[in-house]
């Protein structure tokens, strides 16, 4: 994932998530015991899987955040073309993907 702040002025922050992203934040929301969470190595990006948000014209405002996101899909191959892809754990099964 990369999170691309609003220019000066804007409101509305970009936020680019893999295919490989969504996939496992929806194997997260089976997970029992995950926090349903994807963070960057710095934690200073969290995105959170969650069943309930509110759709705008201008992506996704997820109540408790206070600002708006425009949610990119981005392809595998495009973000990776450079670095492997992180390790995500999944808790019940003791898996890292």
């Amino acid at each position: 994932m990369k999170f691309i702040p609003a220019e000066d002025g804007q409101v509305l922050h970009r936020l680019e998530l893999t295919r490989r992203n969504l996939e496992i934040l929806l194997a997260k929301l089976d997970d029992p015991l995950s926090k349903r969470q994807l963070l960057d190595p710095d934690w200073h990006i969290i995105v959170g899987a969650t069943e309930e948000h509110i759709e705008t014209d201008k992506g996704y405002f997820v109540p408790g955040a206070g600002q708006c996101v425009e949610v990119v899909p981005v392809e595998n191959e495009v973000h990776y073309a450079n670095r492997e892809p992180g390790k995500m754990y999944m808790p019940s099964t003791q898996e890292t993907l």
